[in-house]
C-alpha cells in the first residue's frame, strides 16, 4: 500500500489493516510521522471500545467514566489488549478503581450500563478473603452482570487504583490500560507469550484461572530460566541489594 493512499483510510479502515499487527510493531509504526501517531492513538482507542464491548452496552461512555475516575481495566481484558495477535474472548472485565471513584464507576454500571449486582463489598467471598484482599491492594470486589457478560469492580484500599493489578496472578496480568494509560510489566516476557506465575489462592478455582492461561496460548512456567533465552540474568534486585552502594535489607 502506497503511503498516499495510507493516509487516505478512515479510522474504521485503519482499524481492520491494523487489526491484527502487534503492539510493539503498532509503537515502532506510532513513532513514524505525526500522522501515524495520531492514526494510532485511534486504533488502539476502537481497540479498547470494542473488547468492552464485549460486556458493556455503551462502552464509550464508560471509557470516559474511567478517564475521570483515574480508573483502570485489568485482568484478561488488558492482557488481550496487549497481545492482539492472540486472539482469545475474556470471560469477564477487570475494573480497578480508586477507593473514593467506587461508589461513581458502580453507579454507572447499574444505571446507565444496566447492570445488576450479583455481589457487593458485603459478600461472603470478601468476609472469607479480606486477608488476602489487603495484602493485594484492595478492600473488595463486587460482581455486576449485564446481558452483554460479566464486570468484576475491584476497590482499591487507596487512592492508587494499579495497586490491585501488580498483584496479579500472573506476570503477564500485570498489565493496564484506560483510554489515557496503558502498559506491562514484564513486557520482555509477555510480547513473547511468556508469563510466570506470580500468586495465587489456595484454591481449585483460582489455580484452574490461571493455568486456562495456556489454552489462551501462554507459556507459563515458575521461573525465567526455564526458557533458554532468560538464562543466564540476574535479577536486578540481587544486584542492587547486593552491592556496596545498596541500603541495608533487615531479613526477618
Amino acid at each position: 500500500m502506497s503511503s498516499l493512499a495510507f493516509n487516505l483510510l478512515t479510522c474504521d479502515q485503519y482499524a481492520v489493516v491494523l487489526g491484527m499487527v502487534n503492539l510493539p510493531s503498532l509503537l515502532a509504526l506510532r513513532a513514524c510521522s505525526h500522522h501515524t501517531l495520531a492514526v494510532v492513538a485511534a486504533v488502539l482507542q476502537v481497540t479498547l471500545q470494542a473488547l468492552c464491548g464485549w460486556f458493556l452496552r455503551y462502552p464509550d461512555i464508560f471509557l470516559t467514566v474511567l478517564v475521570e475516575s483515574e480508573a483502570f481495566v485489568g485482568g484478561q481484558v488488558a492482557v488481550r489488549f496487549m497481545l492482539r495477535d492472540l486472539p482469545f474472548r475474556p470471560q469477564h472485565l477487570d475494573v480497578y478503581v480508586p477507593v473514593a471513584a467506587y461508589r461513581a464507576v458502580r453507579r454507572h454500571l447499574v444505571r446507565i450500563q444496566q447492570a445488576t449486582m450479583v455481589s457487593g463489598p458485603d459478600s461472603q467471598w470478601n468476609h472469607d478473603n479480606e486477608r488476602w484482599l489487603v495484602d493485594h491492594g484492595l478492600n473488595d470486589t463486587s460482581v455486576l452482570q449485564t446481558k452483554e457478560g460479566t464486570i468484576k469492580l475491584h476497590r482499591a484500599l487507596t487512592s492508587q487504583a494499579l495497586a490491585g493489578i501488580a498483584c496479579a496472578g500472573t506476570s503477564a496480568e500485570v498489565s493496564y490500560v484506560n483510554p489515557t494509560y496503558f502498559g506491562t510489566g514484564y513486557p520482555s516476557l509477555l510480547f513473547r507469550h511468556h508469563a510466570l506465575f506470580a500468586d495465587w489462592k489456595e484454591d481449585d478455582e483460582d489455580i484452574l484461572s490461571i493455568l486456562r492461561w495456556r489454552v489462551r496460548g501462554l507459556d507459563i512456567r515458575m521461573a525465567a530460566r526455564a526458557w533458554e533465552e532468560c538464562r543466564g540474568l540476574v535479577c536486578a534486585a540481587t544486584k542492587w541489594y547486593g552491592s556496596k552502594h545498596s541500603p541495608s535489607v533487615r531479613r526477618r
